[in-house]
């Protein structure tokens, strides 16, 4: 695989994360957050265990249908601005996105870019062969993450973090910007179905960032939030560099492929060595360019099966393992909660185990 190949796999997920990241941190700064969390409070009646359950069934069904980094950047401040208005702990709440959009990001092709690109790379032969085969392992993670969940939020600390500063916003009431109000919450009820449509996901965000940001400099009270700062440049440029780093794994790839297929076939456990390199090498760099390192070593639908579950569900540990984890933290900071790495570092390597070894076993069953 050359750099130009490398680089057209990544670049649409690198814009898809940008003009996303616009559309959310516009239509929280004019209060269309705020608005759209008035009403899920709504929904769970204001109680703790309601709450719960919402943000966890709606990163699901975002992780699975609009992918991993859509729930990243779009409910962690949903969920951030539940926890505030029912007086909830917000880490267990944030934590429970990170593990969502992880763990449950195996089911079709669409939930992960790592599955986009093991169909893209003709091992399956659409969505429906993938799901033939990933719907075991991702009912097992689906089942780790909410069971992990659950815990963290029984366990949870009201006094663990606090908010270190206000979200910044050049806007305040919905009184003073109704009508910019209005235009995130259409442009968010119109994108979010479109995503899970067959057009181009980068694309239908790219084209509501920019109907936004048109809006916005429209307005003169308006063009006061637009700065460069809606877009988390340091995930960007993270991801840009590992591209490189996937590129020089890459150029190694028949070296990678045969070693690894002789270990796989001398030891005769090919599964589980399989799933635990790109686990564990996921967490040492990052997801993405540990499968394109491993992807030559899965030469079978089932194996990349095994791989996909390594990196997929593997970088719960490491908050670097995973583009949507250091999402999920960069809404965090930007809604005035700079939650550290270590409390998430340790309660991922507390779950570690089970999120690789139970969907492990339900594929070999």
């Amino acid at each position: 695989m050359t750099l130009t190949e490398i680089i057209q796999r990544l670049v649409p997920v690198l814009v898809f994360v940008a003009s996303m990241s616009v559309v959310v941190n516009l239509s929280a700064a004019v209060g269309a957050i705020t608005r759209i969390t008035e009403i899920l409070q709504s929904i769970s009646k204001g109680s703790a265990w309601g709450t719960w359950w919402l943000v966890m069934l709606i990163s699901t069904v975002s992780t699975v249908f609009l992918s991993l980094d859509t729930t990243a950047i779009l409910v962690t401040p949903l969920a951030i601005a539940l926890a505030e208005r029912v007086g909830l702990a917000v880490f267990p709440l944030v934590l429970g996105v990170i593990w969502i959009a992880n763990l449950g990001s195996l089911t079709i092709p669409v939930s992960n870019l790592t599955n986009l690109l093991s169909v893209s790379g003709g091992m399956f032969v659409g969505t429906s062969d993938y799901f033939s085969l990933s719907w075991k392992p991702a009912l097992a993670t689906t089942i780790v993450a909410f069971a992990g969940g659950a815990i963290a939020f029984i366990l949870r600390n009201p006094s663990s973090i606090h908010r270190q500063s206000r979200p910044p916003s050049s806007l305040d009431t919905a009184q003073e910007n109704s009508t910019s109000q209005v235009h995130c919450l259409v442009t968010l009820g119109v994108l979010v179905p479109v995503l899970a449509s067959p057009i181009p996901y980068w694309i239908s965000s790219t084209v509501a960032a920019i109907y936004l940001l048109l809006i916005f400099s429209a307005s003169k009270r308006s063009r006061i939030i637009l700065s460069w700062t809606l877009i988390p440049w340091s995930s960007l440029f993270f991801v840009s560099g590992l591209s490189l780093m996937a590129f020089f794994l890459h150029t190694q790839s028949d070296v990678i492929a045969e070693e690894f297929s002789s270990l796989l076939n001398s030891t005769g456990m090919g599964p589980v060595l399989l799933t635990a390199s790109g686990a564990i090498l996921a967490n040492l760099i990052n997801n993405i360019p540990a499968f394109l390192a491993l992807e030559p070593a899965a030469t079978s639908p089932q194996s990349m099966m095994f791989l996909i579950i390594g990196v997929n569900a593997g970088p719960i540990v490491a908050p670097w393992a995973s583009l949507a984890t250091l999402l999920c933290l960069d809404q965090a900071k930007r809604n005035g909660f700079n939650i550290p790495w270590r409390p998430i570092i340790l309660c991922g390597m507390t779950l570690f185990p089970f999120a690789i070894l139970l969907p492990l076993a339900a594929t070999l069953i």
